[in-house]
């Protein structure tokens, strides 16, 4: 059997779920092209920008935004467009004072992580330089000189990867500036990643109290949340979930926000806790919460979990408030030991 690849170049693999795929195919192209005609008919009626305030935006945006428009509402929810427009020529400008005035810490990470990024899709192919991997380095370094403080992280690359399917060069560097910079908290791709690390504990807090004897169970095992939260959150499912059902978390976190991914996180771990309580083997349950989501094709039925779960926004920014606090007085406190050890 040659190369199997997906409706967006992935590569699948595995007998089992190219069998699944190939039979959950039709089904999803049959939903997409219904779906798309009522997103063609609001389009129709709203034209332009008028689209976003439709009474039904919000509930189309959760079935799917179709593959053809993906992009370009992407671009208006985010505020992405609205930076496009409001700063003509700015990326041109960024990306030639990136090659005069390189970052040199973040070129050298790029340039390691640039392989790394899809190498099983059809335009990045690893190790090979493509025209798709010279777009990812020009938003990468451009936007590591815009942004001194963070420059470049590990995790960027795959969304930033992921947002150029859809978008041309510009475009998908003021959709990293208006997810960094206006969804997702302003530190969470920090050095430390602290942003990132003060969410993995809002998320811990939230599985304690929704799943205290599966916490339990991954306690006892020496189970952390950021040993499977931190991949989740850091490339925003980008390296979890199937690419279909990852777009379908970005269509919701780019109109609604970052809450999303806590709903997505917790709709996965409510997915598998039962067959997670039944397992008695420490390493057995590390590599089955490490599986989480890999086959998870069915969007509707995540999704469906997920914000069936209640969540009001003021109390992810009281947690995340508490918990920025926690790792403010943990980071003091190692930077005097380590002055003190000095």
């Amino acid at each position: 059997m040659g190369v199997v690849r997906d409706l967006h170049g992935f590569r699948i693999k595995g007998d089992e779920y190219i069998a699944k795929y190939r039979e959950w195919i039709p089904l999803h192209q049959k939903k997409t092209a219904e779906r798309k005609q009522k997103w063609m008919e609001m389009f129709r009626k709203s034209p332009g920008t008028s689209y976003l305030e439709h009474k039904d935006l919000k509930k189309l945006v959760r079935k799917g935004i179709p593959d053809s428009s993906r992009g370009e509402v992407w671009m208006d929810v985010s505020g992405a467009k609205k930076l496009k427009l409001a700063n003509p020529g700015y990326y041109a400008k960024l990306l030639a004072e990136s090659k005069r005035d390189v970052n040199q810490e973040a070129a050298n990470q790029i340039e390691l992580d640039l392989p790394r990024t899809f190498p099983d899709h059809i335009s990045f192919r690893g190790s090979e330089e493509t025209a798709m991997t010279i777009k990812l380095r020009h938003v990468l370094m451009a936007y590591a000189n815009r942004n001194k403080v963070v420059g470049y992280c590990q995790g960027m690359n795959f969304i930033a990867g992921i947002m150029l399917l859809f978008l041309d060069e510009e475009s998908a560097f003021w959709l990293l500036c208006a997810l960094l910079e206006l969804i997702l908290p302003v530190d969470y791709y920090a050095q430390d990643l602290s942003g990132c690390n003060v969410d993995l504990r809002v998320f811990k807090f939230m599985l304690n109290k929704r799943y205290p004897k599966l916490m339990k169970s991954c306690e006892d095992a020496g189970l952390g949340v950021e040993f499977f939260g931190l991949e989740w959150f850091i490339a925003l499912f980008g390296k979890t979930l199937p690419i279909e059902t990852t777009l379908r978390v970005w269509d919701c976190v780019f109109n609604e926000g970052d809450k999303i991914l806590f709903r997505i996180g917790l709709g996965l771990i409510d997915e598998g806790e039962k067959q997670l309580l039944s397992i008695k083997e420490p390493h057995e349950l590390f590599a089955s919460v490490q599986s989480l989501g890999r086959d998870s094709l069915e969007a509707d039925g995540l999704l469906k979990v997920g914000f069936k779960l209640q969540m009001k926004r003021s109390q992810v920014e009281d947690l995340r408030r508490q918990y920025r606090a926690e790792v403010r007085v943990e980071r003091q406190q190692r930077q005097a030991n380590k002055a003190k050890a000095g």
